[in-house]
């Protein structure tokens, strides 16, 4: 072989050599790449899983608090929590609580989903009766549940035996509502200045929830001034809330919650002023009257008296920041049967009973569920 020939043979071996050595490299840059990827994208999943998980640790330290986000994700480094809700149910006869937290970190997702129970503490907040006076007259009825009164009770309560019931007089606290947060959680708040009908305000509504009547009963409404539950109100249903900034005037004859369809709702009052009032019926020491018939499953809250007339019956509870009356004619007994049914909508709209003797945490009891989607 001539060295022509062998110089020719050199260069294309070694243009063969170089092909393949080039090949590999690329298949090696590939493989490396995919797996600089696939590592990227794992620690990006890792970090938006660690996100979700450090929203629901967040979450339950502040179950029963509004949860800002802010302050926790400032503490995260690439990643933050997307999203964080909360939700009050019934699991299986008992209330629980269920955090649903997404982490997000370079457009990757994860979700964690966490149920807890909520300890029976947080229940014994609640009272079937509680008042600072509590003056009672004729035949009612409790069934159940705690009757608490700060300071005098005058009358008896019966139960459906007909034994008498003994009620707590002094030594607690009667669950005390923050009245001055509410308008900042509601859905709509409407300012009348004086009075207002209830059939009028979705008319005085700024926000589209309140498109008709019947809406209210699902929403959270908050009224600044006194309100009128009109005559042609016959019935209120859903889980939502009422506030009143002012006076709670009602019509005869009103049921709330009583449809088929709504036996597990429980709809929620609370009143700056007094509750359940007959308007233009006011005696000389300005004690209010409430209508006729009231049927009601849910919470009558009130920072000022709740006076009723006539039959009441009620399943829930009813707590009054001043008195309350329960004025029947021997004829017309009142029956209350505490259901404390309402806290679930008191928590799924942020709203909670306030004590200075516990911390949050101490509510959040048995781990029931952990998923991560």
């Amino acid at each position: 072989m001539n060295k022509k020939s062998e110089n020719g043979y050199v260069l294309v071996l070694a243009v063969v050599i170089l092909t393949a050595l080039l090949v590999v490299i690329l298949a090696m840059s590939n493989l490396i790449s995919a797996d600089l990827s696939i590592f990227r994208q794992t620690s990006s999943s890792d970090r938006a899983f660690y996100a979700a998980e450090s929203g629901v640790s967040f979450a339950r330290k502040n179950f029963l608090s509004s949860i800002d986000l802010t302050g926790l994700n400032n503490k995260l480094i690439n990643a933050e929590v997307n999203d964080l809700d909360r939700e009050y149910f019934d699991y299986k006869g008992d209330l629980a609580v269920r955090f649903t937290a997404e982490g997000v970190s370079a457009n990757t997702f994860r979700t964690v989903v966490v149920t807890h129970l909520v300890e029976e503490e947080l229940m014994e907040l609640t009272k079937a009766i509680a008042a600072e006076n509590l003056d009672i007259k004729n035949n009612h009825i409790v069934s159940d549940g705690e009757i608490y009164v700060n300071n005098s009770l005058t009358g008896e309560l019966e139960d459906k035996d007909g034994n008498i019931i003994t009620a707590t007089v002094g030594g607690e606290k009667i669950p005390d509502i923050d009245f001055d947060s509410l308008a900042d959680k509601a859905n709509n708040v409407i300012d009348v200045g004086n009075t207002i009908s209830y059939s009028s305000l979705p008319t005085y509504a700024s926000d589209d929830a309140l498109n008709d009547v019947e809406d209210i009963g699902n929403e959270f409404t908050f009224v600044r001034g006194n309100l009128t539950i009109d005559n042609a109100i016959n019935s209120i249903n859903g889980s939502g809330v009422l506030v009143v900034d002012g006076n709670l005037f009602t019509g005869s004859n009103l049921t709330i919650n009583q449809a088929d369809e709504y036996i597990n709702d429980y709809f929620v009052i609370i009143v700056s002023g007094n509750i359940n009032i007959v308007s233009g019926e006011t005696s000389d020491d300005d004690i209010y009257y409430a209508g006729n018939s009231i049927i009601y499953r849910g919470l009558m809250y009130a920072k000022g008296n709740i006076y009723f007339k006539n039959s009441l019956s009620l399943d829930g509870s009813m707590v009054s920041q001043g008195d309350i009356t329960l004025n029947n004619s021997s004829n017309n007994s009142s029956n209350i049967n505490y259901d404390p049914g309402f806290m679930l909508t008191l928590l799924n709209n942020g709203i909670f009973f306030n004590s200075d003797e516990y911390n949050e945490e101490d509510f959040l009891g048995e781990l029931v569920e952990w998923q991560e989607l």
